[in-house]
């Protein structure tokens, strides 16, 4: 009689301890699954913190940021009037060029007078903005896109991965085509250079 019953309860014992030991596994491969999903990226990490900022107004600092397989993104850091800090993207908005800085003194440069004594030159095709990113002379059809950025005190996080067109031209007729450009009313957006040059994280 006492076999007889010992066994469905030896029976029972080992399945209740199995079925504990499941659930203990199952809940320690959702933790680690879990950590995992944290720790590995989902996407493209497209922000860059920069530390060499400019400190008086209209003051540039250049700046480069090294991507995959010697892909670079170069920029410009400008302090505005009020303090804070644009980021703008090194690229002609008219053939896609190089930008580079020049002095707003040289002779060949439009009239007029330009903060910071600078000038940012398409090196293709001649264009012009000045260190607001605003068109002042040439084909470009807008002004120097820029990175956004949130700035924390002593240093700033800049958004590679998104970009902020420019400002839309003065005298650039739009009547047949779409204006690829914002206004203070319709900021236009696209991807960043960081989407496609970084598909994984660890490039800050």
């Amino acid at each position: 009689m006492g076999e007889a019953l010992a066994s469905p309860l030896r029976g029972a014992r080992v399945l209740q301890r199995a079925a504990v030991a499941a659930l203990l596994l199952l809940s320690g491969g959702a933790v680690l699954f879990g950590a995992l999903a944290f720790l590995w990226p989902n996407g493209p990490a497209t922000t860059t913190t920069l530390h060499d900022l400019p400190m008086a107004p209209f003051e540039v600092r250049a700046f480069t940021v090294e991507g995959m397989e010697g892909a670079r993104i170069g920029g410009y850091l400008v302090r505005r009037e009020d303090g804070s800090i644009d980021a703008l993207f090194a690229r002609s908005t008219h053939l896609g060029c190089d930008v580079e800085q020049r002095p707003a003194s040289a002779g060949w440069t439009p009239d007029g007078i330009y903060p910071g004594g600078l000038l940012f030159a398409d090196v293709c095709s001649g264009g012009m903005w000045d260190l607001r990113g605003e068109r002042v002379f040439g084909p470009p059809p807008r002004g120097l896109d820029r990175f956004p950025v949130v700035m924390h005190g002593d240093h700033i996080e800049v958004d590679l991965g998104t970009v902020v067109l420019g400002a839309c031209s003065a005298g650039i007729d739009w009547r047949n085509s779409t204006p690829r450009c914002s206004t203070p009313e319709r900021p236009l957006y696209e991807d960043g250079p960081a989407v496609s040059l970084w598909p994984t994280r660890g490039h800050r």
